[in-house]
């Protein structure tokens, strides 16, 4: 089966407004041509506007009439998420669905040794405050659908950690800021009324790996292209979220071998997954 004949299969309503982080690059920006493709509207919320403003000038030319506006956006900046959430309430509260999936993997950037880590702090503190906050400015409603976007390293043994200020190498970091990410939405889908889909995007070839140092990223875009499927097939994963046959609380994964490559398939969401321990450990450290 081809990407776009698996496309032709999903069913969202033509015109539905689609609110997406993290939509200029790799799974999100394909996540974008696929929703496009659809006939869907996009808002993008990007933190590099200049980045974003090409993109959509690129978009424009490829999709006639296409309607793509870009708010903008930064997952690590508590002031920015609030002014996003605004300008959301004021424009486009009435959104289908909304895709949280901006994040960073090893970011060359870090913060103070004392400090939450830029990983946990982006990926997981970052998208809770914003949706927090949205929840805070507008009334979301079981018709718009919240599209969390985990990672396979979440089904990963975790060491319980005290703190998220705990020393953790770069890998692990990232490791619990997804594992955090997926017990949140556990937390979400077993206490509140939200209509929330999870979805893994599998091991994908993107540019995930763009802020490792230049020899490592060499060997690892090597290794990404031997045992990884491309952002285009990984982006699948979201647009079957969006399908109008998928249940609520669905977890939706990629098909094939340890869930690393493949088209979507629904999958099971087991309890070492939920770890409420990462979800009470936010509110220690907020």
């Amino acid at each position: 089966m081809s990407i776009q004949k698996y496309l032709d299969k999903i069913s969202i309503k033509e015109n539905s407004l689609i609110l997406i982080t993290g939509g200029t690059s790799g799974v999100g920006l394909c996540a974008v041509h696929h929703l496009l493709k659809k006939n869907c509207r996009v808002v993008i919320l990007a933190r590099n506007i200049e980045k974003a403003n090409r993109i959509t000038n690129d978009l424009k030319q490829k999709f006639n009439n296409a309607y793509i506006k870009i708010i903008r956006y930064d997952q690590s900046d508590a002031k920015i998420i609030k002014e996003a959430c605004l300008e959301i309430k004021n424009k486009y509260s009435n959104f289908d669905a909304l895709i949280l999936n901006a994040g960073v993997f090893i970011p060359r950037e870090d913060t103070e040794p004392k400090a939450i880590p830029l990983t946990i702090k982006t990926n997981y503190f970052g998208m809770r405050f914003f949706l927090e906050n949205l929840r805070k400015e507008i009334d979301i409603k079981p018709s718009q659908r919240v599209v969390i976007q985990g990672s396979f390293v979440s089904a990963f043994k975790q060491k319980k950690i005290k703190s998220f200020t705990d020393k953790l190498s770069r890998i692990n970091q990232y490791n619990i800021s997804k594992a955090s990410v997926e017990a949140y939405y556990h937390h979400l889908a077993t206490t509140t009324d939200l209509n929330i889909c999870l979805v893994e995007p599998g091991l994908t070839n993107s540019d995930i790996i763009r802020d490792l140092p230049k020899v490592i990223r060499f060997f690892g875009k090597i290794f990404l292209k031997l045992v990884s499927h491309s952002p285009k097939k990984a982006a699948l994963t979201i647009l079957k979220a969006l399908d109008e046959n998928t249940p609520n609380h669905s977890f939706i994964v990629p098909r094939g071998l340890f869930t690393f490559m493949g088209y979507p398939k629904y999958k099971k969401f087991t309890k070492k997954r939920e770890r409420n321990w990462l979800v009470l450990l936010y509110e220690d450290n907020d």
